[in-house]
């Protein structure tokens, strides 16, 4: 087992080498910041503010490698402890196999779940890395205490429970799962006292969840707060209609990542279990337990998803595959029998819920950070149409399943399982790491710690909705010395970053716009259509530059309406100059495009000059500026694009 395990964490290991920079935003960094907060300081913070409650379990592991001085090195040094721990997911899924079948059997189960194309996670900052094989634990947890409801039983069962729900709040369905897997139980073995035996486990459910409730609650306000960070998801409305297909879609989805066979398995041992006709309690906990996790996974996730996501979100679900894997090898280990009526059965459902699944929507580019089961789907979708293709592998399979002599399928089954598996991990490896390289080459650039390296003081980023949102998340990961962001003129960014407003005086001074301070800092990151009262020191890319700055932080120009190939689409440009008394020049260059154009030439809506621009053709003006109070701005105007080939000051 231990051998399985160092070979899963080698091999997640070295293909999470590849990966340059955090793909998932703004999740990812939202982890890893509030991570190293917590072992810098002791406390959960986004960019030095008190956060609710994402996770507590895993920022702290993150966040260890992560506060290493060498933020490289740390990085790379996360990834390796992040394939570790994700594999250890077969440690329980190989002690609960062994409950119900031989050694053999238990290490197939134990290694067809490593070979699941979303242990590719270990390569991101996200919390699936460690909610895997927590949430394994909690299930076998609660299948040892169905089995066996003892208080030591019961006692695991919860605490494992708690460990999962501390690691992410979804897993707070395991707490009504637990009871329904009980419920199944004591419905199977038509024993009611079953029931009563968990009242010590039930009182504790109760206190835990009065107690939790009770300090997410403790300074007032709704009931939402007890969801933490998801609270706006608790606050959200949910339409029926969506919500139940939903829930729909991400049960055919448990089919398909599955590998469809172990979710046939499971249920046609389901059938002898709640006919009373299954002798072996370790094998109806199993079935109680992977039905009711199931069915609560599968209805969160669905419900979630059909408000907030909008495409399959797998990464909530394939914590559910060893459960059907683990029904697998007991259906292999028993000679796979197949009734007609229990066996067709499954094989038809699982066909229709395939066939009802509208794959040629749902797998798109947007879909592939929650879904690494359709990355290899997404590359053959220009070919095949998935909506026929999937079903009819499927059937072929279950087919060959009906058919193939026993000996064979316990042997074909899980190679082809475990092929499978592999070449889709293979395929989102290899995604992952071309997604992560775009998105330093369009944030970072080729040198991710370029702050650090260029500055010699605190950083601060100005953030005017202009340039790509991921940019000051992403240089944030990499670089210690940006410690705080702003939203220039009320500008938001995207993904809940911390950063209070800020705007310019007359004079151009940037200030905190709530509370009246002067924004603070050595360096100013902006886009390249501001100027700053500094000299400019570092142009890592694209438009992004970082000036050191003289103090207090001071605009001196803004230019607004301008793409970043200097064209005008809305046909308006405006120029902001601060701290105009002592009037200047504003040299500036245009160029028509395709068609001919009039631009005119306002200072502070005064009209000061009007050019006629040929196609093709360009013209450079000196404007006068006299003196004015304050800021002065110049409009530049025409029907139609144009193009501002530069503009300056003097």
């Amino acid at each position: 087992m231990l051998l399985l395990v160092g070979v899963s964490a080698a091999l997640r290991a070295w293909a999470a080498g590849s990966i340059p920079t955090p793909w998932i935003a703004p999740d990812e960094l939202i982890y890893a910041d509030i991570g190293r907060s917590f072992w810098r300081t002791g406390h959960f913070a986004l960019w030095g503010h008190p956060v609710a409650l994402f996770s507590a379990v895993y920022p702290v592991l993150a966040g260890l490698p992560l506060s290493l001085h060498d933020r490289v090195a740390g990085y790379e040094l996360l990834k390796v402890v992040q394939a570790v721990v994700m594999s250890l997911a077969a440690v329980p899924v190989y002690l609960w196999g062994r409950e119900l079948v031989s050694r053999r059997w238990a290490f197939v189960a134990a290694a067809l779940a490593l070979a699941l194309p979303s242990l590719a996670y270990s390569g991101l900052v996200m919390t699936e890395v460690a909610f895997y094989p927590v949430f394994v634990l909690a299930a076998w947890a609660i299948a040892c205490a169905v089995v066996a409801p003892t208080r030591r039983a019961q006692a695991f069962a919860l605490g494992a429970v708690v460990l999962a729900c501390a690691t992410r709040l979804e897993a707070l369905l395991l707490l009504p799962a637990y009871v329904a897997a009980v419920a199944l139980d004591a419905l199977a073995a038509r024993d009611a006292r079953r029931l009563r035996a968990h009242a010590p486990a039930a009182v504790a459910l109760v206190v835990l969840a009065a107690a939790w409730c009770a300090w997410e609650l403790r300074h007032g306000g709704p009931w939402t707060n007890v969801l933490g960070a998801y609270r706006a998801a608790g606050e959200a409305g949910y339409s029926f209609g969506p919500a139940v297909r939903f829930v729909l879609y991400h049960l055919e989805d448990v089919v398909l990542i599955s590998g469809v066979v172990p979710f046939c398995a499971l249920l046609v041992l389901a059938v002898p279990v709640f006919r009373g006709r299954e002798a072996d309690p370790r094998v109806r906990a199993l079935v109680a337990t992977a039905l009711s996790l199931t069915a609560w996974t599968v209805a969160e996730v669905g419900v979630f998803a059909s408000r907030h996501i909008g495409h399959l979100a797998e990464r909530n679900l394939f914590p559910l595959v060893p459960l059907l894997l683990l029904a697998l090898v007991v259906w292999l280990a028993r000679g796979a029998p197949r009734p007609i009526v229990a066996a067709g059965g499954a094989a038809v459902l699982a066909l229709v819920l395939l066939v009802a699944l509208p794959l040629r929507t749902l797998t798109t580019l947007a879909a592939t950070p929650s879904s690494f089961t359709q990355i290899p789907l997404l590359n053959i979708a220009p070919h095949v149409n998935l909506d026929v293709a999937v079903p009819v592998a499927a059937a072929i399979v279950l087919a060959a399943c009906a058919v193939a002599p026993r000996r064979l399928l316990a042997v074909g089954l899980p190679l082809l399982l475990l092929a499978l598996g592999a070449t889709a991990s293979v395929s989102a490896s290899r995604f992952i790491v071309s997604q992560s390289r775009l998105v330093q080459y369009l944030t970072l650039g080729p040198d991710r710690t370029w702050v650090d390296d260029h500055a010699n003081g605190s950083a601060t980023f100005l953030f005017a909705g202009d340039l790509n949102w991921e940019t000051p998340w992403e240089t944030r990961f990499w670089n210690a010395k940006l410690d705080r962001a702003a939203g220039f003129l009320g500008q938001t960014i995207p993904g809940g970053l911390p950063a209070p407003s800020a705007g310019p005086a007359a004079d151009g001074r940037l200030f905190d716009d709530r509370t009246g301070t002067p924004l603070a800092g050595d360096y100013l990151i902006t886009s390249g259509f501001f100027g700053v009262d500094g000299e400019d020191v570092a142009h890592p890319v694209g438009e992004v530059v970082m000036w050191r700055a003289a103090q207090p932080l001071r605009l001196h120009s803004w230019l607004t309406g301008v793409a970043y190939d200097g064209s005008v689409p809305s046909g308006k440009a405006r120029y902001y100059r601060y701290g105009c008394d002592n009037g200047g020049t504003v040299h500036v260059t245009v160029s028509a495009t395709d068609t001919a154009r009039t631009v005119s030439f306002l200072v502070n809506y005064k009209p000061m000059r009007t050019v006629q621009l040929q196609p093709g053709t360009h013209a450079s003006l000196d404007l006068a500026i006299p003196k004015i109070v304050g800021t002065c701005y110049v409009d530049i105007q025409t029907n139609g694009n144009f193009v501002v080939n530069g503009i300056s000051w003097s």
